[in-house]
């Protein structure tokens, strides 16, 4: 699907960007979920007679990242991340590692949160950047993770990763994976603020007003600390925590959800903790959290 000059999409459960150079090749802005998807993408574009130059990976979870290696095998392209990006997406073992704290158990060790491994060869930080000749702009976007970073395309076509949920992901789970909140609210204010002429979400495709979607994703994560900050009013631990907020918000739950509220769990009680909302005090051999 075609968004603005050279740039398009597939449009694949977790979609894929492409920019197409003059040259005969193309960027592929992150590479899916699955190696049939990976696959796809290759066959189509062997169809266009499009080589791929070059890879740039919004972020190492396993959804956006997959394609890389049977890509890469295929094409020798090249594959541009951030530093901390690049860890995970050359050693996928880190991600369950993150979820679980420790070497994960089997369940976790699943090819939703691992990755084959895949070699990165550029590291780029937010600014003006130049791949095969073109001019793009890369936008640092932590927050859902670390390291997490945008694209804009020279058709000002800007991929934001998983920086926002959509609308509709919102109206069932309101609750952001989040491995850092203070980022997350730090990326919440560019947003609110930019001025793209196209927005794309991996999960969502494109977007219709952008200030008004990241005022959404600002107002559900407020919902949760509001509901943090309550339950916390007495001293109460992390597990607890994730058990109330799953029940009072009606989370989706498996194994590997789980770890994943926690995470988000965890990033906003540092947040909270980092301006003096929320105390932790170890009590009775157990680390407790009490709003302030």
């Amino acid at each position: 699907m075609q968004i603005a000059g050279n740039t398009y999409c597939f449009n694949y459960p977790s979609l894929i960007g492409v920019y197409f150079f003059e040259s005969g090749s193309c960027l592929l802005i992150d590479t899916g979920a699955g190696k049939g998807q990976a696959l796809a993408v290759l066959k189509d574009l062997d169809k266009r007679k499009i080589t791929v130059h070059s890879i740039f990976n919004t972020h190492h979870h396993a959804d956006h990242c997959t394609g890389n290696q049977v890509i890469q095998n295929s094409s020798n392209c090249s594959i541009y991340a951030s530093a901390l990006e690049a860890a995970l997406i050359e050693n996928p073992l880190f991600a369950p590692w993150t979820l679980y704290s420790a070497y994960p158990p089997p369940v976790l060790r699943n090819k939703s949160l691992l990755a084959p491994p895949s070699k990165v060869t550029g590291i780029l930080k937010a600014g003006d950047q130049q791949i095969n000749g073109a001019s793009f702009q890369v936008l640092d976007l932590k927050g859902h993770t670390l390291g997490q970073l945008g694209i804009v395309t020279p058709d000002g076509v800007a991929f934001l990763g998983d920086s926002l949920l959509p609308d509709d992901i919102l109206n069932h789970v309101p609750f952001p994976y989040l491995a850092d909140a203070t980022g997350h609210f730090i990326t919440l204010d560019f947003l609110e603020n930019a001025d793209f002429p196209h927005t794309v979400l991996t999960h969502g495709g494109r977007v219709i007003g952008l200030k008004r979607l990241a005022e959404r994703n600002r107002e559900v994560c407020r919902a949760v600390i509001r509901l943090i900050l309550e339950i916390t009013k007495e001293p109460t631990n992390r597990e607890e925590i994730v058990t109330i907020l799953i029940r009072e918000l009606g989370l989706p739950l498996s194994t590997t959800q789980y770890y994943f509220i926690h995470t988000t769990t965890s990033a906003f009680l540092s947040y909270l903790n980092s301006i003096n909302r929320i105390r932790l005090r170890l009590m009775d051999g157990n680390i407790k959290f009490t709003s302030i």
